[in-house]
């Protein structure tokens, strides 16, 4: 019986084979992602929002906010509001009157409303200033201004509502991991913020003031910041929860948002309430 031989026409296959293995084995291993640390305190968490997105967030926002207070005896008072912003630390609000069922943004400005600037708000009524205190807006904060300051002015800022910077832990809000800045797990009565982890933006935050020279002592405030959709290529909340001692008595709901439109400097005087271009 005659002998087999070798089949030379595979041996070329055989040697590309043994050579490929050979390669396989000496490639490197792939280069794992690098993974930053964890933050060390509130006033790097607030870094991170800030480097994530300094000079991508909105600079200016138009919208009507709908607003649904609910009453003691557990009706929903409805409201509408005219916003105009700046960011960091300016915003217009004209509150419609009740009649009014459909906005008009050319129709004369409403005589009454508020004016954020400088650290103050003024309140407008019957078209002039009436009244002017210093005052800090938190939805404005907590929404616009810690993305487009400096960070120490948030850090500033966040010390003047009461967050302990010192204290920052993992938690989980609605699905979402975060970051929390300024209380222990399960307390719900001190300033703190909670932040995307992944998104680095507010998603839920609660405001105590401090209690006044006779040792009243407010209730806590909880913002719940949902309904997030890109605006200019950020995430902006369209839907805002307020709830006091754990008891929802605010919803606003955003509308015909417009990002990055010129606005009038004279939107944001006081004295030009009525002259200011809208």
């Amino acid at each position: 019986m005659p002998s087999r031989r070798p089949d030379r026409a595979a041996a070329p296959h055989v040697v590309r084979l043994a050579l490929v293995l050979t390669l396989a084995g000496c490639t490197p291993p792939a280069a794992r992602p690098i993974v930053p640390p964890p933050p060390s305190s509130g006033a790097d968490v607030v870094a991170r929002m800030h480097a994530r997105w300094s000079g991508r967030w909105v600079t200016t926002l138009t919208f009507t906010q709908q607003n649904s207070r609910l009453t003691r005896d557990g009706r929903e008072d409805p409201s509408t509001w005219l916003v105009w912003r700046q960011a960091p630390g300016r915003q217009r609000i004209e509150f419609l009157p009740a009649a009014v069922l459909a906005v008009n943004p050319s129709a004369p400005a409403t005589e009454n409303g508020a004016v954020y600037a400088d650290g103050r708000v003024t309140t407008i009524t019957a078209g002039v200033a009436a009244r002017a205190q210093e005052q800090l807006d938190p939805v404005l904060l907590f929404t616009a201004d810690l993305y487009a300051q400096p960070v120490a002015e948030s850090v500033k800022q966040l010390t003047t509502f009461g967050v302990d910077l010192t204290t920052v832990r993992r938690d989980s809000f609605e699905t979402r991991a975060v970051w929390v800045v300024g209380a222990a797990a399960g307390d719900l009565t001190r300033p703190q913020l909670w932040v995307d982890a992944a998104r680095w933006t507010v998603l839920r935050a609660v405001d105590r003031p401090a209690a006044t020279p006779g040792g009243r002592v407010s209730a806590a405030t909880e913002y719940r910041f949902r309904d997030h959709r890109d605006v200019g290529g950020a995430p902006l909340p369209h839907e805002i929860v307020v709830l006091r001692d754990g008891q929802r008595v605010v919803r606003q709901r955003w509308t015909q948002v417009r990002a990055d439109a010129p606005l009038d400097p004279a939107l944001f005087d006081p004295a030009q309430w009525r002259r200011a271009r809208r």
